[in-house]
C-alpha cells in the first residue's frame, strides 16, 4: 500500500454488523462508522442472521456489510448442543466451527485487505490465514476467563473452555496489535498469553450521546409505550447467561417488591424469560431497533445492572449514563469504569439492590446529582467518535510501521 491510498480494513465475527442489535456489534459498529471515510474503507463479513433485519451490501459510505447464510448442517450442531449442553446460552457452531462454513471462508479469502481485525477470536483461523496483511485482535472481553465462568467444567464443558483458550491464544500471540477494552482484560491477556503491554491499544466500550429528554418529552415517551407515570427502571440485555441469571433475579426478587415501579427488560434476553409467569408491574420488551431503545431509554427513570458475572465492560452501562439515567448496579457491573459510588451511579449488593432502588427513586436530588454525573463521565471519553479517532491513529500507525519498513533499503 502507497502512501496516501486509503486503508482496506476486512473486519470479520460471527453476526450480522448492521443493525446493530447487542452488545458485540454495536461496539464493532460504533467503532467502525466512525472511521474516517477518506481514509478508510471497510469490509464487515458477518453471519446473516434470518429473524433480524439485516441483510448484505453498504450500511455506510465506506463499510460494505456480506453476510451469509449459516450451512445445512449448523442446524445438526444446534440440536445436539441442545442435547448435550442444553442451558449453555450460546452457540457453539459460531464459536469453533465457522472455519467449515465455506461460503464464509470464501467471503473472507476473496474480500482484499490491506488490515484485518478479528472481532472476538472465533474468526481467527480463517481471517489470520490472509497473506501480506496487518492483524489486529479486538477482544471484547478475556473469552476464557469469561468461559470459565459460564461453563460447566463437567462433560464437554473442559473441551470448551480448552478451544476457547486455544482461539484467543492464537488470535493475541499473532496479531501485531490487541484492543482490550479495560485495564483489567489488558493484564489478563498478558499474563494468560505472555503479550507484551505494548502491544495492547486500550479501545474502550462506548456510546452514542444524544440530547437528553427533559420532562415533557419523558412523559411524552412513557405514554408513547403504553407505560404508566410510575417511575420505570429499565434493564437492557442480549441472551446471554449473565443477563438471563440477571433478568431472573428481576422478575423474581426486584419487581415483586416495588409494586408501584414498573420494571422493563428490554434486548434478546427477554426469550429466556418466554412462558414465565411475571408480575404485573414487568414488561419484557424484546429486542430492540436503536430508534426503539432510545425511546426506552427516554422513557426510563433509572437503569438496571444486576449482573454478577461475565467479562469486559458493559455496553448498557453507558448506554445508561449516556441517557442521563441514574444507575443501581451491582459492583461487578461496574468493572472496567472509574465510576464512583454515590457519584456516578449507585452500587449495591443483590441482597440490598430492591432497597437501594427504592431510596433513589424516592430522592430527586439525588437522581438529579447521579444523572448528571454519569452523563459527564461518559462524555469525558466514552463517545464514539473519540474511541473511533483513538482506534484509527492505532492501525495507521501500524499501516506506517509497515510502509516504513518496506521502504528501508
Amino acid at each position: 500500500m502507497r502512501q496516501g491510498h486509503t486503508i482496506r480494513l476486512l473486519v470479520a465475527d460471527t453476526a450480522p454488523l448492521y443493525p446493530a442489535l447487542w452488545g458485540g456489534p454495536k461496539r464493532i459498529w460504533g467503532i467502525l462508522k466512525h472511521l474516517p471515510l477518506e481514509r478508510f474503507s471497510i469490509s464487515y463479513v458477518g453471519v446473516l442472521e434470518p429473524d433480524k433485519p439485516c441483510k448484505s451490501g453498504w450500511v455506510a459510505e465506506n463499510i460494505n456489510q456480506v453476510l451469509v447464510p449459516f450451512p445445512a448442517h449448523h442446524l445438526f450442531f444446534e440440536r445436539w448442543q441442545q442435547r448435550i449442553l442444553p442451558n449453555l446460552g450460546f452457540d457453539l457452531y459460531r464459536y469453533f466451527f465457522m472455519d467449515f462454513c465455506r461460503a464464509f471462508a470464501r467471503a473472507i479469502e476473496n474480500t482484499p485487505a490491506d488490515v484485518v481485525l478479528c472481532s472476538h477470536p472465533w474468526t481467527v483461523g480463517l481471517l489470520f490465514k490472509k497473506k501480506n496483511t496487518i492483524k489486529i485482535y479486538d477482544a471484547h472481553n478475556c473469552e476464557y476467563l469469561l468461559m470459565k465462568n459460564l461453563v460447566d467444567r463437567k462433560r464437554l464443558g473442559t473441551a470448551v473452555t480448552l478451544a476457547t483458550w486455544r482461539a484467543e491464544r492464537q488470535a493475541c500471540r499473532e496479531s501485531s496489535l490487541v484492543f482490550a477494552t479495560s485495564s483489567e482484560d489488558a493484564a489478563a491477556l498478558c499474563r494468560l498469553y505472555g503479550l507484551e503491554a505494548s502491544r495492547i491499544a486500550l479501545i474502550p466500550n462506548g456510546t452514542d450521546l444524544p440530547a437528553l429528554p427533559d420532562v415533557a418529552e419523558k412523559a411524552a415517551a412513557k405514554q408513547k409505550l403504553g407505560l404508566s407515570p410510575a417511575p420505570v427502571a429499565l434493564f437492557i440485555g442480549a441472551l446471554y447467561p449473565p443477563n438471563i441469571q440477571a433478568a431472573r433475579f428481576i422478575v423474581q426478587n426486584l419487581a415483586p417488591n416495588l409494586p408501584d415501579t414498573s420494571f422493563v427488560i428490554a434486548g434478546s434476553v427477554c426469550r429466556a424469560l418466554e412462558g414465565a409467569s411475571t408480575p404485573a408491574n414487568l414488561v419484557l420488551a424484546g429486542q430492540l431497533c436503536e430508534e426503539d431503545l432510545q425511546l426506552h431509554l427516554s422513557a426510563a427513570d433509572a437503569g438496571l445492572n444486576p449482573v454478577v458475572q461475565g467479562s469486559g465492560v458493559n455496553i448498557k452501562m453507558l448506554d445508561y449514563m449516556s441517557a442521563g439515567l441514574p444507575v443501581v448496579s451491582t459492583p461487578f457491573g461496574c468493572r472496567g469504569l472509574a465510576i464512583m459510588d454515590n457519584i456516578h451511579v449507585i452500587k449495591s449488593s443483590s441482597n440490598n439492590m430492591a432497597e437501594a432502588l427504592a431510596n433513589l427513586l424516592a430522592d430527586f436530588s439525588a437522581c438529579t446529582r447521579l444523572s448528571k454525573n454519569a452523563r459527564a463521565f461518559v462524555e469525558d471519553g466514552f463517545g464514539w467518535e473519540a474511541i473511533s479517532l483513538k482506534a484509527a491513529r492505532a492501525i495507521e500507525g501500524l499501516v506506517r510501521d509497515r510502509m516504513a519498513g518496506q521502504e528501508e533499503p
